[in-house]
């Protein structure tokens, strides 16, 4: 487990588990509000968190995998009905 969380994304390996940093965020956000969420520090615990998803050198586009995720989640829907 790290002590500084928001400092993870600099360290020479990808930690590979995601709940002290997912619990680091809630414990932030509880205290400090959601604006918190568009700090520096806030920005670099969802680095290390994004990068456990798509991989340390990823370019994610948020549009492309918004409407990925939406053609899923509506193909799961017509198949349950």
């Amino acid at each position: 487990m790290y002590m500084e969380e928001h400092l993870a994304m600099f360290n020479d390996t990808l930690p590979c588990n995601p709940i002290p940093f997912l619990n680091a965020l809630i414990t932030r956000v509880k205290s400090h509000d959601s604006l918190w969420l568009k700090s520096d520090e806030a920005k670099r615990i969802m680095w290390v968190i994004l990068a456990m998803m798509y991989s340390q050198t990823a370019c994610i586009d948020m549009c492309i995998q918004y409407e990925e995720l939406k053609a899923k989640w509506e193909e799961e829907r017509k198949e349950v009905a």
